[in-house]
């Protein structure tokens, strides 16, 4: 824009130097057409008209020459020297001097509006490198702030790509364990299946002592069932015997109970005997030598009373034994009675289980049977194993060698990704 602006001026001064010789060149043509005048004069006249004609011509040109300095001079104090200032202002604005002063921005000619378009050209170019701070600050922060994104995203990217790395080299070195547990494994497979086949060839020479076993076995359980179905059939009767005692011994209890309901009314009836014999005996006293007769009746009577209180106390006592006793009885009773039905519930569930056992017996008979086939299978099917064992063996072999190049690579990786980081981080 300057450039421009620049150009303008520029054209315009040289305009305003064409204006002045234009003016001179008119002026030239003036003497020129003046002396061509002259010796026209000179060469019809004669001498003395051209003198007086080349005075008055003199005069003519000296005050043409005159006005056209004066001319010349205000075009160049109102043109040429101002546009000429201008265009050194034009220049030092263009070369980023800001600092310039523009001159004639108050007048009101054509020279003051191109003054103010000067001040206006520099103020533009005073917000235009204020705009350019501004853009190199927001610059510098766009690049400050990007070199901190890309830092961010590059410890970013290290800690989950190193994190992969580390998962892949531990893999690596878990596929190297794993590979040599394998290799390990299928050697001890085939030594297992080695030692199985011999085991299994055991087993069949096994089978048939098993065989004869389980019928010996299954004899047994026969006659140990039998015995166990007596039992129940005894333990059956002998609590059928038991609930009898019970009740018997029940209803002596009830018995004793009832003796004893009587033992204590005899008990009160002595003993309000043994009050009346005494009021008898008082009275007598009283009566004197006519109740003496009343009063060995009641004497009699007391100690009547008194046997009696003494004998039914014995009785009390003795019922208070057989109660006891009778109790205990109930008790022991009921104890034999529930080990009786415990001993019953056992001899079913013995004969529950013996059942069970027989039939397992049966199962086991069978699964002899089945052992002596699936022997022979496990023979062959070992045979396979040690083939397989054998495979296993060269598979791990295989993964042990890949886990190597997989280490290697993970190594290689690592080295390529902090080399990236670096060049990242420094760009």
């Amino acid at each position: 824009m300057f450039g421009t602006k620049f150009k303008i001026m520029r054209l315009l001064s040289s305009l305003t130097f064409r204006l002045q010789a234009i003016t001179i060149t008119l002026s030239l043509v003036g003497v020129f057409f003046g002396i061509k005048s002259y010796l026209h004069v000179l060469d019809q006249f004669g001498s003395e008209k051209a003198f007086s004609f080349f005075n008055d011509l003199m005069v003519q040109v000296g005050v043409a020459l005159f006005f056209n300095i004066i001319a010349a001079l205000i075009i160049y104090r109102i043109a040429t020297s101002p546009i000429r200032k201008l265009c050194e202002i034009m220049r030092s604005l263009s070369e980023g001097k800001l600092d310039v002063e523009i001159p004639y921005v108050e007048k009101g000619t054509e020279i003051g509006s191109m003054s103010r378009k000067v001040a206006i050209f520099k103020q533009n170019a005073i917000d235009k490198e204020k705009l350019e701070e501004q853009q190199q600050i927001q610059e510098s922060k766009t690049k400050e702030e990007k070199k901190r994104t890309m830092e961010r995203l590059a410890s970013d990217f290290e800690k989950a790509v190193s994190s992969v790395v580390e998962i892949v080299a531990t893999s690596a070195i878990d596929m190297q364990a794993n590979a040599k547990n394998l290799s390990q494994m299928s050697d001890q497979t085939s030594e297992q299946s080695s030692m199985v086949v011999s085991a299994t060839e055991q087993t069949s020479s096994n089978v048939d002592t098993v065989a004869a076993a389980v019928e010996q076995l299954s004899a047994s359980i026969g006659e140990i069932n039998s015995q166990v179905s007596e039992s129940t059939r005894i333990s059956g009767e002998a609590v059928v015997k038991v609930r009898r005692a019970d009740a018997t011994v029940s209803t002596l209890s009830e018995a004793t109970q009832q003796i004893g309901d009587v033992v204590k009314l005899i008990q009160d009836i002595a003993e309000q005997t043994n009050l009346l014999a005494l009021n008898a005996t008082i009275e007598a006293a009283r009566a004197g030598e006519a109740g003496k007769g009343f009063a060995v009746v009641a004497s009699e009577v007391k100690n009547l009373a008194s046997q009696t209180g003494r004998a039914t106390e014995e009785i009390a006592q003795k019922i208070a034994t057989v109660q006891a006793v009778s109790k205990e009885s109930v008790e022991a009773i009921q104890s034999i009675g529930e080990i009786i039905d415990q001993t019953s519930e056992i001899s079913k569930m013995i004969s529950g289980a013996i059942c069970q056992q027989n039939e397992a017996t049966e199962a086991i008979s069978k699964n002899v049977q089945q052992v002596f086939v699936g022997t022979q299978e496990v023979s062959s099917s070992i045979l396979n194993v040690t083939n397989v064992a054998s495979q296993s063996h060269m598979a791990a072999n295989e993964v042990l060698e890949d886990s190597n190049k997989l280490l290697q690579q993970s190594e290689l990786m690592r080295t390529e990704i902090n080399s990236f980081l670096h060049k990242t981080r420094q760009d």
